[in-house]
């Protein structure tokens, strides 16, 4: 076995975007949540933790993660699969994602239909063209407020990754 974790995930994959969605720890242990991935690691690494040290930093990037982890969630779904235009890049990363080693055509066509799993779930989790204007609002707004706050500060919290 590894002295080092191992990561299997994809570009395309949201809950893979904190930490990519399985990792196989060193004693073969496989774990597929990115929350408990993250509390593994802190465990297993105090010394270079990403929370603060003070309880009220450490609520901060709490806060922060949820934020990130499930309030943009509804922008991230929107934008992936109902916009035509970001269609193909997605179509290439979930094929190579989930079928990697498959002829191309075949690899489109799983894809394709995952999509279309995927798209006849919007409309029942909220994502209609009603909702449209407002995720698109949010997300702006969200995205603008970053942006300004990057343009000063290295971080969330200031100049320290949290």
């Amino acid at each position: 076995m590894q002295n080092v974790p191992l990561l299997f995930g994809a570009i395309c994959s949201q809950y893979s975007g904190r930490v990519r969605s399985y990792l196989v720890m060193p004693d073969g242990e496989w774990i597929a949540d990115s929350t408990i991935i993250l509390d593994r690691m802190e465990a297993r690494h105090p010394q270079q933790s990403v929370l603060p040290p003070d309880p009220v930093h450490a609520l901060f990037a709490m806060l922060c993660d949820a934020w990130g982890g499930e309030f943009w969630l509804p922008a991230d779904e929107w934008t992936r699969w109902s916009r035509a235009e970001h269609y193909p890049w997605w179509r290439e990363e979930l094929g190579e994602g989930l079928f990697a080693g498959f002829p191309k055509t075949l690899k489109n066509t799983l894809a394709d239909k995952v999509a279309d799993s995927i798209r006849a779930l919007l409309p029942k989790a909220g994502f209609t063209a009603e909702a449209a204007p407002l995720i698109e609002r949010w997300t702006k707004r969200q995205a603008d407020a970053l942006d300004a706050h990057f343009a000063q500060h290295a971080y969330l919290s200031g100049e320290r990754a949290s």
